[in-house]
């Protein structure tokens, strides 16, 4: 599972079933598009504000409503939806026009399908129809397939001949009201105050002495240690993200008043303030994930980053940001001891068996914290080359010279999709320009974080070794026995 695709449920804390769920759709390959995957993702995750969140499940149900009038329904809805085996644009297009009878109420073109409600219509294009088919899918699948039922029940009152829009935004809340319940069970983000409380009252146990409350890397190793066989801390990754979102919290003071022995973060210990290492190059609260800008649409069009190989591992690094300085020893046993227990975590909940679980629970596959940053040394150097490439663009037709040589150079080396060293036009000169100041950002945020990893280079080694006999054993007691 890509963790691009993945990383907006990480973002709101998901664990469990949405996790399962979504994987379920990734291993599938039914969706061939990671794009269609991120959009999914992003929804579920409840990205945006206000009506936004519930946009998608309006569409939704307008596209069910136009498929029932069309004469799918029930068992032919489950079918049509669920029963192709490759979601793309091209394949819905031939199976709508294929599939659906005609309706005075529904329309069918080459674009997308428009439904006509007497007083105000609605538009579906074919392009946003394998996001749509993907969200009933998770939806079917959630809780065990708890909500199966129900959400067909709700999408087949939608085949009346009477059907007006009303139906469609009744339809719709029945679905976002279910979907935000679902988050508050699921998802960390929407639990997140009381998960506050939880940490407060450790890191005030832990400043009995001093006074002091100390947010460092062993302050998320030893909580996690001790409430990992709880539920909301089962993950150390969700222990890791909590005292980040504290931190960032407690560095704006928006909660500072509701904490009971809160006090300005700072570093006078006799006036009791918190602890935070100064390593910071940027506030937490302004912080903004560099990736943002790559998934813009018309940045999809040039290749920056190879998927696996090159954005995954710089991923967590960027969307934590400034915060992975003060926290650099939890950095690296979140990427990669992490990644085993959420890899636990997938295997169990979509059966893969005990042999599977067996063998991840050693550690002794994960990769060490040497190698972690060894590739991050390597994509140093992408990054440089990236800035050239960009250079190369921005430039244009100017006078030659050394470095623009060489930018040149790296884009002839560059053989991937957008970095075409003839074509420098204005619009790739806008676009380039875009990323050029993101890669920048990217680059001092790497460097940054790669001086602070080198002060724990020599230790690294002794330092994976003892983490992985200390996770094996945790992991060995959460999982041995499933």
């Amino acid at each position: 599972m890509a963790e691009d695709e993945i990383i907006h449920l990480y973002r709101a804390g998901a664990e469990g079933d949405p996790i399962a769920v979504f994987s379920g759709l990734v291993e599938s390959g039914r969706y061939p598009d990671s794009r269609v995957l991120q959009k999914i993702a992003k929804i579920v995750a409840g990205a945006g504000t206000g009506p936004n969140r519930d946009t998608a499940w309006y569409e939704l149900a307008h596209m069910a409503a136009a498929l029932a009038q069309g004469g799918i329904v029930g068992g032919a809805r489950f079918g049509f939806l669920l029963g192709q085996q490759t979601i793309t644009v091209g394949a819905i297009r031939q199976a709508m026009q294929e599939m659906m009878t005609p309706a005075k109420m529904v329309s069918v073109d080459a674009v997308g399908i428009e439904i006509d409600y007497g007083t105000s219509r609605f538009a579906i294009r074919f392009s946003r129809m394998p996001v749509l088919f993907g969200l009933y899918e998770f939806l079917s699948g959630i809780d065990d397939f708890s909500f199966f039922k129900p959400l067909q029940d709700i999408l087949d009152a939608l085949a009346s001949e009477a059907l007006g829009e009303a139906d469609v935004r009744q339809a719709a809340s029945q679905i976002s009201s279910h979907m935000r319940g679902y988050r508050r069970t699921h998802m960390a983000y929407a639990r997140r105050e009381e998960k506050f409380d939880r940490l407060c009252a450790y890191l005030n146990h832990r400043a009995e002495s001093s006074g002091v409350w100390q947010i460092d890397d062993d302050a998320v190793l030893d909580f996690w240690k001790s409430h990992a066989s709880g539920s909301d801390f089962r993950s150390f990754r969700t222990c890791f993200d909590g005292f980040v979102s504290l931190m960032t919290v407690l560095e704006t003071a928006r909660l500072a008043i509701s904490m009971s022995h809160a006090a300005p973060v700072g570093q006078d210990r006799e006036d009791s303030e918190i602890d935070v290492a100064d390593t910071q190059a940027d506030p937490l609260d302004e912080w903004v994930n560099p990736f943002m800008v790559f998934d813009e649409d018309e940045m999809q069009e040039i290749k920056f980053f190879k998927a696996s190989s090159e954005r995954r591992p710089l991923e967590i690094l960027m969307f934590y940001g400034p915060a992975v300085l003060s926290l650099p020893e939890g950095y690296f046993r979140h990427e990669c001891l992490g990644a085993v227990q959420t890899a636990i975590t997938v295997d169990l909940q979509l059966r893969r068996g005990a042999e599977s679980v067996r063998r991840r629970l050693s550690c002794n596959e994960a990769e060490t914290y040497t190698e972690r940053l060894a590739v991050l040394e390597k994509l140093k150097a992408h990054l440089h080359r990236l800035q050239l490439a960009s250079l190369h663009y921005i430039s244009g037709t100017a006078t030659d010279g050394k470095l623009k040589s060489e930018a040149r150079q790296v884009v002839t080396r560059l053989k991937r999709k957008g970095f075409d060293p003839e074509d420098i036009g204005a619009d790739r000169r806008e676009l380039f320009s875009q990323a050029a100041v993101t890669l920048v950002r990217m680059s001092d945020h790497l460097n940054r974080c790669l001086l602070q990893f080198a002060k724990l280079e020599e230790k690294l080694p002794g330092l994976f070794e003892q983490d992985r006999q200390e996770f094996s054993a945790i992991f060995n007691q959460l999982y041995g026995n499933e």
